[in-house]
Parts: C-alpha cells; structure tokens; sequence
C-alpha cells in the first residue's frame, strides 16, 4: 500500500506468474482504514471466503474476483455463506465507495479491519 498524507492512498493487487514476474490487476485509491485494534467487539479468526452483496454492480463483482485470484479465496454470493465463518464482505455504500471489511459470522458483523476504496483502476493486462 503507498501512503498519501501520512493516510492510507493506494492499494495495489499483483497476481504472481510462475515465472516470479508479477502482473499489475489493479489499483485501489483507498480512501480511509479502520484497522482491527478499533474494535470493540473483534473476534479472530481465519477469513476463508471473499464474500460481496447480491446487487453489487458489475465493477465490483469484477474486483471481488480479482481478490479472490490474489488472496486464493473462493469468491460467494452473501447469501450463500451460511458455512462460512469469516470472511472479507464486499459491499457498496450509496456514494459508489466499495467497502472491503472483514466480517464474522461472513457477510454479517465487521470484526475488522475495513477499508474504504474511492476508485478502481484495472491493470493493462487485464
């Protein structure tokens, strides 16, 4: 992640070849972090899924799969996750910010951390 302002600014996802060379998939502006320790009520566990809102737009669906390639977790519907424990949610808020937050039961309570993404810019070999 590079920093901004002594803020949080971009997040870069990079999808490793076997060869050792990375492909660049994309580039988040991130536009605020709440880290686990902020909290009151975290709990720990191990995230297993990536998991988004039904009605997510298209962009967002697209970049819930590029977490699941990075991470190499399965990527599921919110209504679906009932097997599922922990995960990282991904949702829109009403200003189009896609919201990332790790969330236990999935798709339910944040636990923490959560990051705010203003933007997304894909990579060119995507």
């Amino acid at each position: 992640m590079y920093r901004r302002h002594d803020g949080p600014g971009r997040l870069d996802l990079h999808a490793v070849k076997t060869d050792g060379n990375s492909i660049l998939i994309l580039s988040a502006l991130v536009k605020s972090v709440r880290l686990a320790g902020e909290y009151a009520n975290r709990s720990k566990g191990m995230v297993t899924a990536i998991t988004h809102d039904e009605n997510v737009a298209d962009e967002t669906r697209r970049f819930c799969r590029a977490l699941s390639t990075v991470l190499e977790l399965p990527e599921i519907g919110a209504s679906e996750c009932s097997r599922i424990r922990t995960s990282i949610h991904v949702n829109e808020l009403p200003d189009r910010t896609v919201q990332l937050a790790v969330t236990s039961p999935a798709a339910r309570h944040e636990v923490g951390p959560k990051l705010l993404i203003s933007k997304l810019f894909w990579g060119q070999n995507d």
